[in-house]
């Protein structure tokens, strides 16, 4: 995985862009982040905003980093809890399903 070779700086550029995206992208916009200083760096894509059965408001996203010449994808589900921070679950469902 790309992310065992974050410096803390990558993964503070990695965790507020991610953070970005969530707050302010819809489904197709894409946030990158680079840090020129290690060479790492990546993106985020918004793949889907739902309302989950329990009223919460959810992102399906893709990620894609790179670090040391490792590439890594993946894609998760993050839900904005009562206070506000985003956490993930896997188990999400728009509501109605």
């Amino acid at each position: 995985s790309p992310a065992a070779y974050f410096t803390a700086d990558d993964v503070k550029l990695f965790q507020d862009t991610g953070r970005a995206a969530l707050e302010t992208l819809n489904p197709g916009k894409v946030a990158k982040w680079e840090n020129p200083t290690t060479g790492a760096r990546g993106k985020i894509k918004v793949l889907a905003a739902f309302a989950s059965q329990d009223g919460r408001t959810c992102k399906r996203v893709g990620i894609y980093n790179k670090a040391r010449g490792v590439e890594g994808e993946s894609k998760m589900t993050l839900c904005r809890t009562a206070d506000g921070h985003w956490q993930v679950d896997p188990d999400a469902t728009p509501a109605g399903k």
